[in-house]
């Protein structure tokens, strides 16, 4: 996407009222692959006539690259990323990026983030981990520890020794760990 093209991008849009309507309509005619959901399902009606493909919930768009909500307000943003069928509720695939364009409160904002930190995928989360332990294994080479002698490893989500349900937890998990053998 380094040229600003989307076409090669698989959309999610939740939101067709009077806005979403008029910018869903604008990547479909653009030739976008987009896939919509609206609680009022009518209201997405006009987008399936142009190409998109109608969703029953919002986790129903955890498979799209990229994600844009257009909604009516904080609670109805809630719902609809962090609620039970919400697009972070599932345990398969999640959105690489979400474009929100709904305006939120901060403690809104602060539930949904508290959310996707839990949802990192798995690929995601081994590569921080790695980077993790390779910015310290490149500060101990810097110390003069021999580098032959240290070996990493970036764990993601499957070893970790708090809950990731809480911001304290995450935190204890984001951990490097350093064993001599």
């Amino acid at each position: 996407m380094e040229d600003g093209n989307l076409n090669d991008k698989r959309l999610g849009w939740v939101g067709a009222g009077r806005m979403g309507l008029a910018l869903a309509t604008r990547l479909l005619e653009a030739g976008c692959d987009v896939a919509v959901y609206n609680r009022t399902r009518s209201k997405a009606e006009p987008l399936a006539e142009l190409g998109a493909t109608l969703v029953e919930r919002p986790v129903d768009l955890g498979d799209r690259d990229i994600v844009f909500t257009t909604l009516a307000g904080p609670s109805d943003f809630v719902q609809v990323l962090a609620g039970p069928e919400g697009l972070l509720s599932g345990s398969g695939p999640a959105p690489a990026v979400v474009v929100d364009s709904t305006t939120v409160s901060a403690e809104a904002s602060a539930i949904v983030r508290a959310e996707a930190d839990k949802r990192g995928t798995d690929e995601h989360n081994r590569g921080l981990g790695q980077r993790r332990a390779d910015a310290v294994r490149d500060y101990m080479a810097s110390q003069g520890i021999a580098e032959s002698r240290i070996t990493t490893k970036g764990w993601g989500k499957s070893k970790p020794i708090a809950s990731n349900s809480t911001k304290e937890g995450r935190a204890k998990n984001r951990r490097v760990e350093i064993t001599e053998e």
